[in-house]
This record gives structure tokens, sequence and C-alpha cells, in this order.
């Protein structure tokens, strides 16, 4: 027998020798289902934190909405206070001058009717509607001098 020459061929690693094995598959699902989960807890930790964030800033807004309400209020009743100071005091200023010209009308008013009784008193009087008002004589005139009147008509004659 000869010789023969046989080469051995070079060992093949077994990855390559064999393909993709369902072990192979199994560890890489398992890899990813090992960062996906990894992914999702870091995404719900930084969906609370946002949601915290969030939450402190809804408060802030609505403590600072509270407060500028607050103020508000406070500045719209000191300027209704203000506003309702000065009307009182232009009404007490108005008041006062509107009695002043009622007290002059009403006694304007009672001696107009003062008159007007006094003039229609006699023709009320004789229709029956009124008594009659005594006839005020009229003040007694000093006698004349008649020794003058007499001398004066004796020169003329």
């Amino acid at each position: 027998m000869s010789k023969t020459n046989v080469r051995k061929k070079a060992p093949v690693s077994r990855v390559a020798r064999q393909g993709i094995t369902q072990q192979d598959v199994w560890l890489a699902s398992l890899g990813a289902v090992s960062l996906a989960r990894k992914q999702l807890l870091a995404g719900i930790d930084q969906s609370a934190y946002m949601v915290e964030q969030l939450r402190g800033q809804a408060e802030d807004r609505i403590e600072q909405g509270a407060k500028t309400i607050e103020q508000t209020a406070k500045r719209a009743r000191e300027l209704a206070d203000d506003y309702s100071k000065k009307v009182q005091a232009r009404l007490t200023g108005a008041r006062t001058q509107a009695e002043a010209v009622i007290c002059d009308a009403r006694q304007q008013a009672e001696a107009l009717i003062g008159q007007a009784q006094a003039q229609l008193q006699p023709m009320l009087a004789k229709v029956g509607l009124a008594e009659p008002v005594a006839k005020r004589r009229a003040p007694a005139r000093k006698p004349a001098a008649k020794s003058r009147a007499r001398k004066h008509v004796a020169k003329a004659a």
C-alpha cells in the first residue's frame, strides 16, 4: 500500500459548523426580552418622574393662581371701598345742596300759597266756601286843620 497523503481539514467552529440552533434563538430572544424589560422599566420610571414634575408644576400654578385671585379680589375690594367713599362724599354734598334748595322752594311755595289764599279769600267767601274775612278799617286820618284851609279860601276870594 502506498502512502497517500490525506490532508486533514482545519477544524471549523461549532457555530459555523452547525448554523443557528434552537439554543441560539432561545438565548437571543431571552436577551431581547431582558433588554425590552429594562427599557420598559426605564420608560416607566421616566414617565413617573415626568408625572411628578407635572404634578408639582400644576400645584405651583394652582398656588400662584390662588394668590393672584386673592390679590385681585383684595384690590377690587379696596377700589370698591375707595369709590364708595368718593360717591358717599359726593352724595352727601349733593344731598345738602338739595335739602337747601328744597327748603327754599318750600318757603317760597308757602308764601305763594298764603298770597293766593289772601287774594282768593274774598271770592271764596262770596261763594260760601270760606268764612268772610273781617274788613280792616283803614287807620283813622288825622283831621286837617280847618283854620288853615279857611284862610287859604278866604284869601283867594
